[in-house]
């Protein structure tokens, strides 16, 4: 009843807000009432970043983190990782967390996800394909799979275990990880016991 109230456009702003991971409606309608009521150089500073993300930003051809359009991002670009090492992870927030925790000096591929078909995301839905032809085409020689402690990680996991080259060596984190944890929210101490105590696993 309430929400008839207030004007369409910030009954639209209200909603585009609730949208976003982690929002609720009143968060959301707090946010958009902030933005409206005396706050306008924020509303356009975001208008103008959002403007900008929308324009300038994309996905990296090679790894899939953020990068500006038909450029490598700067983990690809950078000379100074360390070559033939590969740690895949499910998502881009999973690379950030790890870069943060300064443990991994190597070059990172992005699945785009976990494989879950009860949720209607297959092999094909992923990255997958592209990462075989990275091993190969970059002459990898260890991945590292930094995945969250989720039973569809784990399925993932065995899938990459038949796709990927017998002559690599394969690794996975564990220690430290409780099971259903994300990478995204496990501290950098945690994470950097999960990468020195990885475990090497076989094809």
């Amino acid at each position: 009843m309430q929400s008839s109230l207030l004007p369409p456009a910030i009954t639209e702003l209200v909603s585009a807000l609730s949208s976003l991971p982690g929002i609720g409606a009143k968060t959301a309608r707090r946010l958009a009432f902030h933005m409206v009521d005396g706050a306008s150089d924020k509303a356009l500073a975001l208008h103008q970043a959002l403007s900008r993300v929308q324009n300038e930003m994309g996905h990296c051809s090679v790894c899939g983190f953020f990068s500006r359009p038909d450029e490598p991002c700067t983990l690809c670009s950078n000379p100074h990782r360390t070559p033939g090492q590969l740690c895949v992870v499910g998502r881009i927030q999973d690379v950030l967390a790890i870069e943060e925790a300064h443990i991994f000096h190597g070059r990172y591929h992005i699945l785009g996800g976990y494989i879950s078909p009860l949720n209607q995301v297959f092999p094909e839905s992923l990255h997958i394909d592209s990462l075989i032809h990275r091993i190969t085409d970059e002459h990898i020689t260890d991945v590292i799979f930094a995945f969250d402690a989720i039973s569809d990680a784990d399925y993932t996991a065995q899938y990459l275990l038949e796709m990927i080259p017998h002559e690599v060596r394969l690794h996975r984190i564990a220690a430290g990880i409780p099971f259903g944890g994300e990478l995204e929210y496990t501290d950098g101490i945690t994470l950097s016991h999960a990468f020195t105590l990885k475990r090497e696993i076989t094809h």
